[in-house]
């Protein structure tokens, strides 16, 4: 009874935090990606500094180094995209090249960037540099064929902690996460608009027009992360809440060499977990063959539709854990994802699908990621 109490406590506290607009940190992890986005009461590698620090707890003794990048283009780009960019080289007039944009609406490009995160963990404590950025150039309207350019890009050093306790006979894990984040943004240098658009023409015959009134804005803040974990029925419950003291600032300096003050606070948000390991090995037919598997599940209170905050996914393992199925729903898209631990490095793939939009189909943008790390230990 006492756990069900505190879980309507933290869904009131969630409610009362309100809907949060502002830009998340632009961090990754291509397992809970594949798995619909869901994480927070599962999450135990390095991840769990921003997921839920409770979760290094269970962390065990491993180092990070990354090998390549983590690079995401939406379905878009991947089909539209490339043959824009045929198009557009060869096309003999700077009016063709308009023409090659003003055909691309609606189209909406976009591409998420990062390294993989390098540090280490060992049970009860973490630490590590995180990247990720997001770029869309969008072409939304056919009557208004203007194109709308927004771009940023995170970095942040985190380090974390996890104790276990025990309140009212009930074990919990809490942990916390202090974060120094910079934020580099795009913005139009007078409206402090996130989003700035161009018409083709002007991109075809002017690179001072396309890059006029365009600044790059540099923030910096420290804010942090606290998280707990206890045990639920049969599996895990996880709490977190994101994003304490998040303010950052800092400033950009126009054409006229004049600079100017720039701020944001990043969204607090508080998220819900449930993590269980599944055996299906009683099931009839192909029980024995499925065996066990992990499935989580999450609701972050940062959206006004509530399916947007919902996200959910199975996970399956075999040959000694070292290849990963990954099935979910995250904003009620389906997600897959595949993990290869091929003892020297790793291998992750995910598909997923964000809602850009206020509601399901408005505006999905689908990514495919992939990205390799060497672990050290």
């Amino acid at each position: 009874m006492k756990k069900y109490q505190l879980l309507t406590v933290m869904m009131v506290v969630g409610f009362g935090l309100g809907i949060q607009a502002a830009d998340n940190i632009q961090f990754t992890s291509l397992r809970r990606a594949g798995m619909g986005g869901a994480g927070i009461a599962m999450t135990s590698d390095i991840h769990a500094l921003y997921a839920n620090p409770a979760g290094l707890a269970n962390a065990q003794g491993h180092g990070y180094l990354p090998l390549g990048i983590m690079l995401s283009p939406n379905d878009q780009v991947m089909s539209k995209g490339a043959q824009a960019i045929t198009d557009y080289g060869n096309a003999k007039t700077d009016s063709a090249k308009a023409n090659v944009l003003t055909s691309l609406a609606p189209s909406d490009f976009a591409v998420k960037m990062a390294l993989p995160p390098i540090g280490f963990t060992n049970p009860g404590f973490g630490i590590g540099v995180f990247t990720g950025g997001s770029s869309r150039f969008g072409v939304y309207d056919v009557a208004n064929p203007d194109v709308k350019i927004s771009a940023l890009g995170d970095a942040g050093l985190l380090m974390g902690g996890s104790v276990s306790l025990s309140l009212l006979d009930i074990p919990f894990q809490v942990g916390g996460t202090v974060k120094y984040v910079y934020r580099n943004r795009l913005l139009d240098a007078v409206t402090q608009s996130k989003t700035f658009s161009r018409s083709p023409s002007e991109i075809v015959n002017s690179a001072a027009a396309v890059t006029a009134n365009i600044a790059n804005a540099g923030i910096t803040g420290l804010s942090g992360d606290l998280g707990m974990l206890m045990p639920f029925g049969p599996g895990q419950l996880g709490v977190v809440l994101n994003n304490i003291g998040g303010s950052l600032s800092g400033s950009y300096t126009t054409s006229r060499n004049r600079t100017v003050t720039y701020s944001e606070t990043l969204p607090y948000l508080l998220g819900i977990g449930y993590a269980q390991v599944i055996d299906a090995t009683a099931m009839p037919w192909f029980g024995t063959t499925i065996g066990t598997f992990d499935m989580a599940a999450d609701y972050y209170f940062q959206y006004s539709n509530a399916y947007k905050n919902v996200s959910m996914g199975l996970e399956k393992r075999i040959w000694d854990n070292r290849i990963a199925f990954r099935v979910g729903i995250n904003q009620g898209y389906p997600t897959f994802g595949l993990g290869f631990d091929l003892y020297v490095f790793k291998l992750e793939y995910a598909f997923t699908t964000t809602e850009a939009g206020d509601y399901l189909g408005e505006d999905p943008i689908s990514y495919n990621m992939v990205e390799i790390n060497l672990p050290l230990y």
